[in-house]
């Protein structure tokens, strides 16, 4: 801005003194309109200042000759080889194995970080798995890096505990999805009903038959969804794209399809399927199926099946899907489980079931004939 004068500066003084007051005002507004140019000229001149926002992970380079001042503000000199890696807090871990839950783990009331992407110069982190940024480096130099054990651990400048879960921080989402992911569905690893992939997907293929998917990704940005899920997934397909939330209560496990209210959050509607860890696993299977390399998580457990086990998930493969069975021994079978609504129009007939189903009844019968009793 141009310097404010005051009205009379200069006017009453030297060669202006008893010059008319109408030629006084006239080299008065020639003043101010010079003051203007004047100013204008210097302002044009002037640079916007380089914005010292939080930086994301991309924009963060390696220490190099020549640094930027902004890039050094997040350099740190004083990272050891053996602390390269993946940290996640002691806190949310701790939380995650008691109650399986990753939304309640996550929004635990504390000033942790929610993750240390530790690299060779650089600390990154995401702030509710919603904005990735680096830490600056007068807060990471403050940092302690030990050995517990048996445990790499970081205590950040408030006291708080990071464990090291994994060893590159360039695939620091992954690593921790599944991470996340093998203690919430622990139970269902186990039982070799559900599997984690090396891509960091959840393989499920019970599902397949009420959803046409079988292979979900894992998300950990709860920001925009109920709260209080133990684990949200979502599918990759553009053409068949919905949000799944995971309810565990005891040994029932709620698959929930999520929609989006009247404002921006997705919640609970309708459930796809309830799991029990008591569930004969023959039906399991008939939900499955058997994918298109025949690649199944349950193929070697149907290898060891007995013909008459066999004979198990042949007919629920069909009462799946209404078949009234002639045999009452079979029609007893079923009509114990609250999902089985036999009806007289589904008949004997394979093109009754998906396409995963008539691979596994293919295989199954393997030059033998299997149809329902």
């Amino acid at each position: 801005m141009f310097p404010i004068l005051p009205l009379d500066c200069g006017l009453k003084s030297g060669a202006f003194m008893g010059m008319p007051e109408n030629m006084k005002e006239h080299i008065f507004l020639c003043l101010i309109f010079s003051g203007l140019l004047f100013s204008c000229n210097k302002t044009s001149e002037i640079k916007t200042p380089i914005k010292e926002d939080i930086v994301p992970i991309t924009d963060i380079q390696p220490q190099t000759p020549g640094l930027t001042t902004k890039d050094r503000k997040y350099n740190i000199e004083t990272i050891s080889n053996d602390y390269i890696g993946v940290f996640l807090p002691e806190e949310y871990i701790n939380s995650l194995i008691k109650t399986k839950n990753h939304s309640l783990s996550l929004h635990l009331k504390n000033k942790t970080h929610d993750v240390l992407a530790v690299k060779e110069n650089a600390i990154y982190s995401n702030l509710k798995w919603h904005d990735q940024y680096a830490i600056e480096a007068t807060e990471g130099e403050l940092f302690e890096f030990n050995k517990k054990e048996d445990e790499t651990i970081i205590i950040d400048n408030n006291g708080y505990l990071y464990n090291k879960i994994g060893s590159d921080p360039n695939n620091y989402y992954r690593i921790a999805k599944t991470f996340t992911a093998e203690i919430v569905l622990s139970e269902l690893i186990k039982q070799r009903t559900v599997k984690i992939l090396p891509n960091g997907r959840v393989l499920i293929p019970f599902l397949y038959s009420y959803t046409d998917e079988d292979t979900f990704s894992i998300n950990l940005d709860d920001m925009f969804f109920e709260k209080g899920l133990n684990l949200l997934l979502t599918t990759d397909d553009r053409d068949n794209h919905f949000y799944m939330g995971i309810v565990i209560d005891g040994s029932d496990y709620y698959f929930y399809r999520l929609k989006r209210d009247s404002g921006d959050v997705y919640e609970r509607s309708d459930i796809i399927y309830c799991y029990n860890l008591k569930d004969d696993k023959n039906i399991l299977i008939s939900l499955s199926g058997l994918d298109d390399n025949n690649d199944s998580l349950y193929i070697e457990y149907i290898d060891q099946l007995t013909e008459y086990e066999k004979r198990i998930i042949v007919n629920t493969m069909f009462a799946l899907h209404g078949y009234k069975f002639l045999s009452e021994e079979w029609q007893s079978f079923f009509v114990r489980y609250s999902w089985y609504e036999p009806n007289n129009k589904i008949k004997n007939d394979p093109n009754t079931l998906n396409i995963r189903q008539r691979r596994l009844l293919e295989y199954l019968n393997q030059g033998t004939s299997k149809n329902p009793s």
